[in-house]
């Protein structure tokens, strides 16, 4: 499957992969797919339940993994907090960025940053009592 890296910079043919090569001694990783580029190593996991093993994302590094990771702190209590649906939240976070927002195509450390100024600019419209404003985020 053809799928962009984030290491690499570039689209690559990613490499179908089950947990236990990658991770051997996790069992709870072990019936698990992902998508490896060949190139770097680099990976990204496969939504549950997809026949087709459709990559939860782009290929993305260490670094943007822990991006996504930050940018779910922020974005997932908005929704939780039942104030919204989540389909409203990435809505409106994709009216802000002006394309239609998705966390596993975050594919630099620029586009997390706007993402996050975006996310502050939705929840500023939000009961603050309601959304974690002080959540850990890695610069």
């Amino acid at each position: 499957m053809n799928i962009y890296c984030c290491s690499c910079k570039e689209d690559v043919e990613a490499q179908l992969v089950q947990g236990v090569d990658m991770f051997p001694v996790r069992d709870d990783l072990g019936e698990k797919y992902y998508w490896q580029c060949p190139q770097c190593d680099c990976f990204t996991g496969t939504h549950e339940g997809s026949k087709k093993h459709k990559p939860l994302g782009s290929i993305a590094t260490r670094e943007i993994k822990q991006y996504r990771m930050n940018l779910h702190d922020l974005i997932d209590p908005l929704w939780k907090s039942k104030y919204m649906t989540r389909k409203q939240v990435y809505k409106l976070i994709s009216d802000e960025l002006g394309y239609t927002y998705h966390t596993g195509d975050v594919s630099s450390v620029e586009d997390a940053i706007r993402t996050r100024e975006a996310v502050y600019r939705v929840a500023a419209s939000f009961d603050h009592d309601k959304w974690n404003e002080g959540t850990i985020w890695i610069s």
